[in-house]
């Protein structure tokens, strides 16, 4: 997001400073130390209001609520990348693949995606509200409360009244986000593609 002018790049150290000022996590700090040592930090000061927004080679972090009128997706043409937002995000479909930290709470209208093979995670400080979650091997652990309708859950969704276990089923999932093979395996590539060419309906109709 270098050539973005819409942000700045700063060293680790101001970029901690912010997350201080914000009363942001340790874990935060943490994850952006980490980041930090191969990846450009860069900072959007204030709210931001993106048409869509993917996390690349460089650290965003945005001091303010974040809101993506489509979809807001992590890793692009990278293994991993981090998002930090010291406010509110509304989205409509969120993709995480590597780690994502919310100060605040998290909306997506549509669905929230996650795998990371059980590397990284999606962090929310708040609640998290969203129609569908479908976690892949990610963590998604929400300080709030969770409210969503379908869960399916292969590692660990979890908010501060427990884990949220499965609801959602393979047998009982949209033949296009499983692996085309079988109707019994959820499939990553075909969720995301699903996801990004507007598809809304997760679970199978009953015939």
């Amino acid at each position: 997001m270098a050539s973005d002018p819409a942000f700045e790049t700063v060293s680790c150290s101001e970029a901690s400073q912010v997350i201080r000022a914000y009363s942001g996590s340790q874990a935060m700090l943490d994850e952006l130390i980490r980041f930090s040592e191969r990846s450009t930090v860069t900072i959007h000061r204030g709210p931001l209001q993106k048409t869509k927004l993917a996390v690349g080679a460089d650290i965003i972090l945005v001091a303010g609520d974040l809101h993506v009128e489509g979809i807001l997706e992590d890793c692009e043409k990278v293994d991993t990348s981090l998002l930090i937002v010291l406010g509110n995000v509304q989205c409509e479909s969120l993709i995480s693949l590597s780690a994502i930290h919310i100060l605040g709470h998290l909306e997506a209208t549509n669905a929230v995606l996650g795998d990371s093979l059980c590397d990284y995670g999606l962090y929310v400080g708040g609640n998290l509200k969203t129609p569908t979650i479908l976690e892949y091997g990610h963590y998604i652990e929400v300080k709030g409360e969770i409210h969503s309708q379908d869960i399916y859950s292969f590692h660990m969704v979890v908010d501060k009244f427990g884990r949220k276990f499965t609801n959602l089923q393979p047998e009982e999932m949209n033949s296009e986000i499983l692996k085309p093979t079988t109707t019994q395996t959820t499939h990553l590539p075909s969720t995301v593609k699903f996801i990004k060419r507007g598809g809304r309906v997760f679970r199978r109709s009953k015939s």
